[in-house]
């Protein structure tokens, strides 16, 4: 009965070492995944280049729409502050944007 009763003791403690390995495992993978996204957003926080509108508008907390729209009424100078990616007679066409030229122009209309 005693041999019994252990042996159901160790049996369950077994079960609940795999499980929490299986946790273990699953923590270290997201562990991982966070330390690499972290990395990309150290290496690409810089205002240098050319980026997406949605990376931009982000940056500067405006909707990827309200950017766009300025964009399209003339806020910001094409060529410098944004142009468009592929066939710029696509509305559909995707806008990038160089984040440094336009916090540069949002700066001067501000002052």
């Amino acid at each position: 009965m005693q041999a019994q009763y252990l042996l159901e003791q160790l049996t369950d403690h077994l079960q609940k070492g795999r499980l929490m390995g299986d946790e273990l495992m699953r923590l270290k993978n997201e562990v991982a995944q966070l330390r690499g996204e972290i990395s990309e957003i150290k290496h690409c926080n810089t205002d240098e280049g050319w980026m997406a509108l949605k990376q931009a508008a982000n940056r500067i907390g405006l909707s990827t729409e309200a950017l766009a729209q300025r964009f399209r009424r003339g806020v910001y100078p094409e060529g410098v502050v944004w142009r468009k990616e592929g066939n710029p007679d696509n509305q559909k066409c995707r806008y990038l944007v160089n984040l440094a030229a336009l916090r540069k122009h949002m700066n001067a209309r501000m002052n």
